[in-house]
């Protein structure tokens, strides 16, 4: 349901073009490797992408003890 409370049409608003864009970037995102490579070098975090209509989000969430390993991660990822 929108936010005023009409149902969501299901189809796609997209042109032949932003359509294959928009599936290169689904193949992209499905074989990327990077969560899986993360798993295994750090067995401990969790990683999740969500994806909204205008947005993206990154959650990596890690056991309590661990919040260092996650806090440097983070300084890597935003310097």
């Amino acid at each position: 349901m929108t936010p005023e409370g009409e149902p969501i049409p299901i189809a796609c608003s997209l042109g032949a073009g932003s359509r294959a864009e928009g599936i290169d970037e689904w193949r992209a995102l499905v074989t990327s490797s990077l969560g899986q490579r993360e798993k295994r070098c750090c067995a401990f975090f969790d990683v999740a992408i969500g994806l909204g209509a205008d947005s993206r989000t990154l959650s990596l969430t890690v056991p309590g003890g661990t919040e260092e390993a996650l806090a440097a991660l983070v300084v890597l990822l935003t310097s």
